[in-house]
């Protein structure tokens, strides 16, 4: 199982792979824990079977998955920033049909077209609610970039091993107990998962913040209208990518 604990809001899973967990950090609070945590931080938690061999292909499982992401999240960028000015206007060919995803999205564009002067009096329940929900995956993903990256590997319930990666790129590991040459490598592989997560993430930012302003400059909207309609769109691909596994 892989989850990240202490991480604000719910959703379902991050990348793909990591399940949110809002439950207080407790394996870091054991002895020997890293005494300059963060009270606030957020830990990278993967428990493994304890089958070397089954470890091993989960580890192998999610890799493929995030690479799947990373794809996923790179062509919905691309997606977003190649729509053309008139693409809402465009009568489609026949036998063209949108995607759920583009769906989605032409019918956030037109709604947001609808309520542009809108911006002006103040936000409708409607787009408030969509920027409130955008908001909260920022404060999260701000959480998940945070300068410091805690990872706990776990064999079932019983703690193998946690690092601490500094923004600096040093790593600290501590080994509550002996662990083989095979746990070692797999304790590395979990870290280094993590790691490529992190960077996944921020790409995923920065093709919301892209394709938001490609939106706002094609279509005439406001960041409280592009920005959602941006994420809510790559969300929409990587759901329908998941999907189609």
């Amino acid at each position: 199982m892989f989850t990240i604990q202490g991480l604000e809001g719910s959703q379902d899973k991050l990348l793909g792979i990591w399940q949110p967990d809002s439950a207080p950090v407790l394996s870091f609070s054991a002895p020997n824990a890293p005494l300059n945590k963060n009270a606030e931080a957020v830990v990278w938690s993967v428990a493994m079977p304890s089958s070397p061999m089954m470890a091993q292909r989960l580890i192998d499982q999610q890799a493929r998955a995030l690479s799947q992401t990373e794809q996923a999240i790179g062509l919905a960028g691309q997606k977003l920033q190649g729509l053309s000015a008139d693409w809402l206007e465009v009568s489609f060919a026949v036998g063209q049909i949108d995607t759920p995803a583009d769906a989605t999205l032409r019918h956030n564009l037109m709604r947001g077209q609808e309520r542009q002067t809108e911006i002006s009096f103040g936000l409708s329940d409607d787009v408030a609610q969509s920027w409130d929900s955008f908001q909260k995956f920022i404060q999260q993903t701000f959480q998940l970039l945070s300068p410091t990256l805690y990872l706990e590997t776990k064999i079932e319930q019983n703690l193998l091993a946690y690092s601490t990666v500094q923004f600096n790129g040093n790593i600290e590991t501590t080994w509550p107990h002996s662990a083989t040459i095979l746990q070692t490598w797999l304790h590395k592989q979990s870290l280094a998962l993590a790691l490529k997560s992190r960077v996944a993430t921020l790409q995923f930012l920065g093709q919301i913040v892209a394709g938001g302003a490609a939106l706002a400059m094609k279509f005439n909207l406001e960041g409280p209208l592009a920005l959602p309609a941006a994420w809510r769109y790559i969300q929409d691909v990587l759901a329908m990518s998941k999907s189609a596994d």
